[in-house]
């Protein structure tokens, strides 16, 4: 299932979001953006997206054999947050065009391992798995994998997956989860997934 993505603005959750940073003393001086600002932002996030959707909702199904149970996924843009996450997906507009569509594809392979028509258990197959690790690392191992399989055998983008490891150096578990899908291979943890869906059938 290819689903349609709909990028944006989180009118009803933006306002939480910016007095949660707000709060925090560190951030005392910061003023949110604009609406124009932010609206620009989707306008562009919508154009970047738009030049690869395609190619990676299908990369993605191609890599895991996994489908999307939604039909349709929302992607809420707001002012700040301390990091993005995936259910629902909520993103902040403080990425360059490129870094978002890395971005939302990260937040999707999130949804696609935990809601897809398949019906894998992801919950139970991380409970089988690098059983000595934490479940955020756990997690982003498969997450890690899909996506590296994904710049390199879909995009045979090498420098943007380096790119990505690097946003993730300053992130224990995600430099972790990395570590771990380099040491493993990313195809090996990929048949992990595959064994697990070849077993429901």
């Amino acid at each position: 299932m290819i689903p349609k993505i709909i990028i944006k603005p989180a009118y009803f959750l933006d306002p939480v979001f910016i007095g949660y940073v707000k709060s925090n003393p560190r951030n005392k001086d910061w003023e949110p953006p604009t609406d124009k600002e932010v609206l620009g932002k989707i306008d562009a996030y919508r154009k970047e997206w738009g030049k690869h959707e395609s190619k990676i909702l299908e990369g993605l199904f191609k890599v895991s054999c996994l489908s999307f149970y939604d039909n349709v996924i929302d992607v809420y843009i707001v002012s700040a947050c301390k990091s993005p996450f995936s259910d629902p997906i909520v993103i902040p507009a403080t990425y360059t065009p490129e870094t978002f569509v890395d971005v939302l594809t990260h937040e999707l392979i999130h949804r696609l391992l935990t809601r897809n028509r398949e019906g894998i258990d992801f919950e139970n197959l991380l409970s089988q798995v690098f059983i000595e690790e934490d479940n955020k690392v756990k997690v982003h191992i498969f997450v890690h994998a899909v996506h590296q399989a994904l710049y390199l055998d879909v995009f045979n983008d090498k420098i943007r997956l380096e790119k990505d490891i690097e946003r993730s150096a300053h992130m224990t578990s995600y430099q972790k989860s990395w570590d771990l899908v380099d040491k493993t291979g990313y195809t090996n943890v990929l048949s992990i997934l595959k064994e697990k869906l070849k077993a429901r059938y």
